[in-house]
Protein backbone atom coordinates (compact mmCIF):
# COMPACT_ATOMS: atom_id res chain seq x y z
CA UNK A 1 0.00 0.00 0.00
CA UNK A 2 1.20 3.57 -1.04
CA UNK A 3 2.08 6.17 1.77
CA UNK A 4 0.33 8.96 2.00
CA UNK A 5 3.07 10.85 0.56
CA UNK A 6 3.73 8.68 -2.25
CA UNK A 7 -0.21 9.53 -2.93
CA UNK A 8 0.32 13.02 -2.69
CA UNK A 9 3.08 13.14 -4.80
CA UNK A 10 1.58 11.08 -7.98
CA UNK A 11 -0.94 13.42 -7.62
CA UNK A 12 0.61 16.57 -7.90
CA UNK A 13 3.14 15.39 -10.27
CA UNK A 14 0.38 13.99 -12.52
CA UNK A 15 -1.89 17.51 -12.27
CA UNK A 16 1.46 19.65 -13.14
CA UNK A 17 2.03 17.78 -15.50
CA UNK A 18 -1.61 17.74 -17.05
CA UNK A 19 -1.28 21.15 -17.31
CA UNK A 20 1.91 21.69 -18.68
CA UNK A 21 3.50 23.25 -15.94
CA UNK A 22 6.89 23.30 -14.61
CA UNK A 23 7.80 22.95 -11.47
CA UNK A 24 8.51 26.60 -11.27
CA UNK A 25 5.12 27.45 -12.77
CA UNK A 26 3.05 25.68 -10.06
CA UNK A 27 5.42 27.23 -6.85
CA UNK A 28 4.99 30.59 -8.42
CA UNK A 29 0.95 29.98 -8.56
CA UNK A 30 1.27 28.11 -5.27
CA UNK A 31 3.35 30.91 -3.43
CA UNK A 32 5.86 28.36 -2.34
CA UNK A 33 9.52 27.52 -3.56
CA UNK A 34 10.41 25.31 -6.34
CA UNK A 35 12.47 23.34 -4.17
CA UNK A 36 9.29 22.60 -2.14
CA UNK A 37 7.56 21.07 -5.39
CA UNK A 38 10.54 19.15 -5.71
CA UNK A 39 10.92 17.27 -2.46
CA UNK A 40 7.14 16.44 -2.78
CA UNK A 41 7.15 15.35 -6.13
CA UNK A 42 10.29 12.92 -5.35
CA UNK A 43 9.63 11.25 -2.18
CA UNK A 44 12.13 8.56 -2.66
CA UNK A 45 15.02 11.47 -2.75
CA UNK A 46 14.51 12.36 0.93
CA UNK A 47 12.87 9.61 2.63
CA UNK A 48 12.57 11.75 5.78
CA UNK A 49 11.19 14.84 4.25
CA UNK A 50 7.09 14.96 4.62
CA UNK A 51 5.53 18.23 2.70
CA UNK A 52 3.59 20.55 5.73
CA UNK A 53 -0.48 20.37 4.80
CA UNK A 54 -0.03 23.94 4.74
CA UNK A 55 2.43 23.77 1.50
CA UNK A 56 -0.31 20.89 0.09
CA UNK A 57 -3.42 23.19 0.39
CA UNK A 58 -1.01 25.86 -1.40
CA UNK A 59 -0.53 23.53 -4.22
CA UNK A 60 -4.24 22.52 -4.05
CA UNK A 61 -6.11 25.82 -4.50
CA UNK A 62 -3.26 26.62 -7.33
CA UNK A 63 -4.97 23.40 -9.12
CA UNK A 64 -8.42 24.83 -7.76
CA UNK A 65 -8.98 21.39 -5.84
CA UNK A 66 -9.38 20.58 -2.38
CA UNK A 67 -6.30 19.52 -0.31
CA UNK A 68 -8.00 16.20 0.63
CA UNK A 69 -8.55 15.49 -3.42
CA UNK A 70 -4.77 15.35 -3.36
CA UNK A 71 -4.05 13.05 -0.86
CA UNK A 72 -6.99 10.26 -2.32
CA UNK A 73 -5.11 7.84 -4.42
CA UNK A 74 -7.65 8.00 -7.51
CA UNK A 75 -6.68 8.27 -11.32
CA UNK A 76 -5.94 11.99 -12.49
CA UNK A 77 -9.11 12.20 -14.31
CA UNK A 78 -11.20 11.70 -11.54
CA UNK A 79 -8.91 14.81 -10.06
CA UNK A 80 -9.21 17.35 -13.02
CA UNK A 81 -13.19 16.68 -13.10
CA UNK A 82 -13.52 17.37 -9.46
CA UNK A 83 -16.22 14.70 -9.24
CA UNK A 84 -15.40 13.48 -5.82
CA UNK A 85 -16.22 16.55 -4.18
CA UNK A 86 -20.28 15.95 -5.33
CA UNK A 87 -19.67 12.22 -4.69
CA UNK A 88 -18.61 13.19 -1.42
CA UNK A 89 -21.24 15.47 -0.93
CA UNK A 90 -23.78 13.77 -1.63
CA UNK A 91 -22.69 10.38 0.23
CA UNK A 92 -22.49 12.94 3.15
CA UNK A 93 -26.23 13.93 2.71
CA UNK A 94 -27.80 10.99 2.27
CA UNK A 95 -29.49 9.14 5.28
CA UNK A 96 -28.29 5.14 5.74
CA UNK A 97 -30.44 3.74 2.91
CA UNK A 98 -29.17 5.97 0.61
CA UNK A 99 -25.87 5.40 1.46
CA UNK A 100 -25.86 1.83 0.95
CA UNK A 101 -28.03 2.63 -2.41
CA UNK A 102 -24.64 4.71 -3.60
CA UNK A 103 -22.00 1.76 -2.30
CA UNK A 104 -24.29 -0.81 -4.40
CA UNK A 105 -24.25 1.51 -7.30
CA UNK A 106 -20.02 1.87 -7.10
CA UNK A 107 -19.42 -1.66 -6.41
CA UNK A 108 -21.98 -2.42 -9.60
CA UNK A 109 -20.18 -0.01 -11.59
CA UNK A 110 -16.64 -1.56 -10.56
CA UNK A 111 -17.48 -5.17 -11.60
CA UNK A 112 -18.98 -3.88 -14.93
CA UNK A 113 -15.93 -1.96 -15.41
CA UNK A 114 -13.66 -4.79 -14.74
CA UNK A 115 -16.20 -6.89 -16.45
CA UNK A 116 -15.77 -4.70 -19.67
CA UNK A 117 -11.95 -4.39 -19.45
CA UNK A 118 -11.70 -7.96 -19.72
CA UNK A 119 -13.80 -8.44 -22.93
CA UNK A 120 -12.35 -5.74 -24.46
Amino acid sequence: METSKYIVAKNILALRKYHEWSQATLAKKAGISQRTVSNIENPPNDPNYSPTLDNVEKIASAFGIAQYHISIPVRLEVLVDKCIEKTIECYDSAGIEGRENITRVAENEMRYSVKNKKIG
